[in-house]
This record gives C-alpha cells, sequence and structure tokens, in this order.
C-alpha cells in the first residue's frame, strides 16, 4: 500500500537571514505531502510533470533522499521548473508570487499517466493547482477516473491559490473544483477557501459543507484555521481539536504536514486491515486529528517545506 500524491513540484524562494535575500527550497504542495508520508514512514509516490534543468535535478534529489518513490513521474525536456517567490510577514504568514507559464509541471499531461502506478496506491492525494491549464485538468481528471476504477481513497486539498488562475482561467474555477470535490472521499480546506467556494455558490459556509456531505463521495470535510480550532464534518456530525500553540517561524508547509499526518493516520488503519468507514468513527478520527494537528504545528517552526516536514 502507498500514497499517490499528485501535481507540482517547484522551488520555493524564501526570505534568507539577510533582508532582500531569498533561499531556493525544494516546494510544491502534492510534493510536499509525498515528502511529509515518506519522513513518516510511509511507503508514497509522486506524479507529475519535472524539469530536465539543474533545479528539476535538485528537487528529484531533495525527494528521493527522503524516500520518495518518483517511477512515475514525467520528466519533461525544454520546460523550466516553476518557481515561487514567498514572502513571509511577522507571523510567519505567506503570499505567493509565481512563475510557472511553460513550467515542467504545467505541461503534464493524460498522455503522460501510467496505469501501472494506480496498482500500487490504497490513497491518491492532489490539489487544485492542476486545474488552471486545459490539458493539465483533463489530465487531473482521467487521474480521478483511474483512482476511483482502482478504489483508491481520494484526498483533496483545495489550497486554492488565485494568482495561478487568469482571468479567463478563474471562469471555470469554481466548476472545476467543485467537480473534485464531488470525486473526493477527503476534502481539506482552509477556512477562507471555504468562505470563498461558499460565496461562489451563494450559501454559507455550513450550507456548501453539508452540501459536500451529500454527494455519493464525499466522507469528510476538515476545515483549517491556523492556529485555531480544526474542523472536520462526516456524515454523522463533528469533531473540533485545538492544534498545540506555537510561534510559527514559516508556515510555508503547514498545511501539507497536517494533511500528510492526517493520510499517514490513515494509511497505518488501513494496513491493520480495518477500512476507511473504521477510521470515520469518532475515536479514530479524533486521533488522526490530533496527530495531524501536531504535525502541522512542528513544521511551522523550520524555514522551508520538505526540511520542516516531522519524522516518524
Amino acid at each position: 500500500m502507498a500514497l499517490m500524491s499528485f501535481g507540482e513540484a517547484l522551488i520555493d524562494f524564501l526570505p534568507a537571514d539577510k533582508p532582500g535575500e531569498f533561499k531556493a527550497c525544494a516546494g510544491g504542495a502534492p510534493a510536499n505531502v509525498a515528502v511529509a508520508l515518506a519522513c513518516l514512514g510511509h511507503n508514497s509516490f509522486f506524479v507529475g510533470g519535472m524539469s530536465a534543468d539543474a533545479m528539476g535535478d535538485f528537487l528529484r534529489h531533495e525527494m528521493a533522499s527522503r524516500g520518495v518513490n518518483l517511477d512515475y513521474i514525467a520528466l519533461i525536456n525544454h520546460a523550466p521548473t516553476s518557481l515561487v517567490l514567498v514572502t513571509l510577514d511577522s507571523h510567519g504568514e505567506r503570499s505567493f508570487q509565481f512563475y510557472r507559464e511553460g513550467g515542467a509541471d504545467a505541461l503534464f499531461s493524460g498522455e503522460h499517466l501510467r496505469i501501472e502506478a494506480f496498482k500500487y496506491a490504497s490513497i491518491f492525494h492532489f490539489c487544485s493547482n492542476t486545474l488552471t491549464h486545459l490539458s493539465l485538468n483533463e489530465a487531473t481528471w482521467q487521474a480521478l477516473e483511474l483512482a476511483h476504477k482502482h478504489h483508491l481513497i481520494v484526498s483533496f486539498d483545495v489550497n486554492l491559490r488565485l494568482s495561478l488562475w487568469s482571468e479567463q482561467q478563474r471562469t471555470h474555477l469554481f466548476a472545476r473544483v467543485m467537480e473534485c470535490v464531488a470525486r473526493s472521499h477527503i476534502i481539506k480546506l482552509a477556512s477562507e477557501e471555504c468562505a470563498y467556494l461558499a460565496g461562489q455558490a451563494g450559501c454559507t459556509e455550513a450550507q456548501w459543507i453539508a452540501q459536500c456531505l451529500t454527494n455519493d463521495c464525499t466522507e469528510l470535510v476538515v476545515v483549517t484555521d491556523g492556529g485555531k480550532p480544526v474542523n472536520a464534518y462526516t456524515r454523522h456530525g463533528q469533531l473540533c481539536v485545538t492544534p498545540p500553540e506555537v510561534t510559527p517561524v514559516d508556515t510555508t508547509g503547514a498545511g501539507d504536514a497536517f494533511i500528510a499526518g492526517l493520510l499517514a493516520n490513515l494509511d497505518t488503519c488501513l494496513l491493520q486491515g480495518d477500512g476507511f468507514a473504521h477510521w470515520l468513527g469518532e475515536e479514530t478520527l479524533q486521533q488522526a486529528l490530533v496527530q495531524a494537528c501536531a504535525n502541522g504545528a512542528k513544521a511551522c517552526q523550520i524555514k522551508g517545506a520538505f526540511e520542516a516536514m516531522p519524522a516518524g
């Protein structure tokens, strides 16, 4: 059993200790999750487009050295590695400036998917950054179809980065995200993302969450809010867990560390022979959320994404 994380691996340029200087760090939300799972001692592999340039080499080294299986990546020649300039405020909260147009991750298509990869996974994880470009969106949909065909549990971290969507692309944003919501068993999103999607749907956040849980697929919606309590909703009720209090240095990989902790707990449950329905029980889910919160809190205390992922 393994977790398949699908999407982008890119370079985060984070503020260095010296004002005006930046440090190149490996990142990209799905790549972060793959690394975090491997660091926690679980089998994980990454699926996505990666450049043959020096930064792509760096990314592959950083991921492989932490135990991530890269057998199913697509090496895309003559395309650069995507970059993101990350700035941090006094609380460690981030803002992003992306340099992604023509990047290798955005050029991944359905032709790059390898069906055999889905035979080795138990969990399929992805984010919304693969919905921006038409061919990449189609590849995401094909991957979702394959995940369901092979009976994988699907995890969707909405992870909205509006600056990645052009004005024209934003006309498709809500529909594409909601199509993915309807095909996902687990949905994780931040409180501001929940508010945005509820606003687009013309309803309250509570109504939007309730609507998600009425579709045929979704079993769990998890809403995070920085250091505030995490709320998890199932078809049978609601759980609330307060994260440990920490002084954040950099929140770049915190959400990815959180979902990785949650999925690691689920993977352990599956390996023990317990099913998804058992894991969704109040006691087991509460334990999973506590583990996820602890993982996210630890990741806030170190600069960088890969570097911050807690070990098991």
